[in-house]
């Protein structure tokens, strides 16, 4: 248990540091302190698999790769759109409080129903519960 809790403070100092120079060095601002956590929580999310694999599946060949690449793939679609989203409507987000919440609340549908579309392709097991709890009275997990 000492391991897993090495490898999340090493990743949170790292992402103390990226956040710094992507925020002020680089000049990236927010978007690079959302860069800095994204990759440091990638790195973190691969350590903690490789060390449990090891650790407690060893004879395991494969992790949950397909599902670890749709979220990667689906979670880079999303930031893509919401960015856009973001400049498309940055004019009128500015002008009040509620406008802001609008914005953020636009962002985050949006985000949610992009990545949610985005991870439809990979035929996850998760997502065919999703939809058939959404469409159907058939909460069941098979297949």
């Amino acid at each position: 248990t000492m391991i897993p809790v090495l490898i999340s403070v090493v990743c949170m100092a790292l992402n103390i540091g990226l956040n710094f120079y992507f925020a002020f060095t680089a000049g990236l601002g927010i978007y690079g302190i959302a860069l800095a956590t994204g990759l440091t929580s990638l790195l973190n999310m691969f350590l903690l698999v490789v060390f449990l694999k090891l650790k407690f599946l060893p004879g395991m060949k494969c992790i949950a790769w397909k599902r670890v690449g749709a979220i990667i793939f689906a979670s880079a679609v999303m930031g893509v759109a919401v960015y856009f989203v973001d400049l498309m409507i940055v004019g009128w987000s500015a002008v009040s409080l509620t406008n802001q919440i609008l914005a953020l609340t636009a962002n985050i549908v949006i985000g949610g129903a992009v990545f949610f579309f985005s991870v439809l392709p990979f035929k996850l097991e998760e997502t065919d519960i999703i939809l058939r709890k959404v469409f159907t009275d058939d909460y069941s997990s098979s297949r």
